[in-house]
């Protein structure tokens, strides 16, 4: 069967002193608390990571997740932590596959820079293709379940959350305020436009600080209006379902209230199934648009508040080299080429699926993190890389180009 409550899945510390918070009382719609509470988080290829534990472990790491309902545990975290695994379930998500997970009890997390606040668990899934792709450990997700116990400040300049009590809770910043509602699924739902190849389309888009793309047009949106003449091969994206199929280009502005974005990096999908081919919105706002804005989500009064940074006018000025590259091994510190596309920087120098990038001008990866390295790959400047093949060792020089 599919449980509403987990028909959407993912697609990655420091500590701090709360003071004066107290956790006077917790129920269905939300907990108590005298003053904010602040929670750091890592942003991990545009991911926001969040440090907990479960039943008082070891210190695991959380994705915070708009597009995710009930929080999930890891199914491999669950068995570490000898948590019993009940009824089965299949879920779906981002990307054209599904997993089987199950159900379970007895299970909460909590934050690590505020043990008072904590939560149910209640599925466990498969999480392992995520790791990889984040280049860092992920045990688990939560999202709208949390959220609406809270008026949750999302402060992506700051790297931080900040918890307000949802009951007293008054804004009297100069932000913008958009109304809120839920699909038949539990995400939220705000309203915007898009213009492309010369025309305007207001309509609903799905917010997902779970998604790092600026923008994903869903397959019905891409079907009705067509892609752009100029593309970049979609390669390595997707979640813990599946991958996602399209292509990647640009549209002229996105526009959230008063707010002109202009041409943001858009993904358009050609899903066949899965969270990307639903149709009665427009498309999936992601973490590199919202990430030009302080954020509220205010799930009570049907809301979010945008406060935009300084840069939310600004280019979005993204390159590609045209192949994707995945983590792994000790601390994710090894760089494998996953896929590379024809005719793109990376194949015209040379490099080929399977090949480890062992050092990136002149820096040794040993030190850097996939964030980092990915980071390099968005910046139109040429640098040497180091890569092992087999026994050998090469080098190659390689330039991304800028998405068309």
């Amino acid at each position: 069967m599919k449980s509403r409550t987990a028909r959407r899945i993912l697609v990655a510390a420091s500590a701090v002193m709360c003071l004066g918070l107290v956790l006077a009382s917790a129920s269905s719609r939300g907990q108590h608390l005298t003053a904010p509470v602040t929670v750091p988080f890592d942003l991990v290829n545009r991911h926001i990571v969040v440090p907990v534990t479960v039943n008082g472990s070891r210190p695991l790491a959380f994705i915070f997740d708009t597009g995710n309902t009930e929080a999930i545990l890891d199914a491999s975290r669950a068995r570490e932590l000898n948590i019993p695994a009940g009824r089965e379930l299949s879920v779906t998500g981002t990307g054209s596959g599904s997993l089987r997970a199950f159900f379970v009890s007895d299970a909460r997390f909590a934050l690590s820079a505020a043990p008072e606040i904590s939560q149910p668990i209640a599925i466990a899934v498969p999480l392992d293709r995520l790791s990889p792709r984040l280049g860092h450990d992920v045990d688990g997700i939560f999202g709208t379940k949390f959220i609406e116990a809270f008026v949750v400040e999302v402060d992506y300049q700051r790297s931080r959350l900040v918890l307000h009590d949802a009951s007293t809770f008054a804004y009297d910043g100069s932000g913008t305020v958009l109304p809120l509602r839920f699909d038949k699924s539990t995400h939220p739902v705000i309203d915007g436009a898009v213009a492309y190849q010369g025309a305007r389309y207001a309509g609903s888009f799905v917010l997902d600080l779970g998604s790092s793309s600026a923008l994903t047009l869903h397959t019905p949106f891409v079907k009705a209006h067509g892609i752009p003449e100029l593309t970049v091969p979609l390669l390595g994206a997707g979640g813990a379902a599946g991958k996602t199929r399209g292509v990647a280009g640009r549209v002229s502005s996105l526009v959230l209230g008063p707010y002109a974005m202009p041409n943001p990096p858009a993904v358009f999908a050609d899903d066949e199934s899965g969270a990307f081919t639903r149709g009665g919105v427009l498309g999936t706002i992601g973490e590199r648009a919202m990430a030009r804005f302080r954020i509220y989500l205010d799930y009570r009064r049907s809301r979010v508040i945008l406060e935009p940074a300084s840069d939310v006018a600004a280019p979005f000025p993204i390159a590609t080299c045209g192949c994707s590259v995945t983590a792994e091994g000790p601390g994710f510190h090894t760089f494998r080429i996953e896929a590379v596309a024809d005719d793109w920087p990376a194949a015209r120098s040379g490099v080929r699926p399977g090949d480890v990038i062992a050092a990136v001008g002149g820096r040794d990866t040993a030190t850097l993190t996939l964030t980092e390295l990915l980071a390099y790959f968005e910046t139109p400047a040429s640098r040497r890389l180091r890569i092992v093949r087999g026994g050998s060792t090469v080098e190659v020089s390689l330039t991304p180009r800028p998405i068309p």
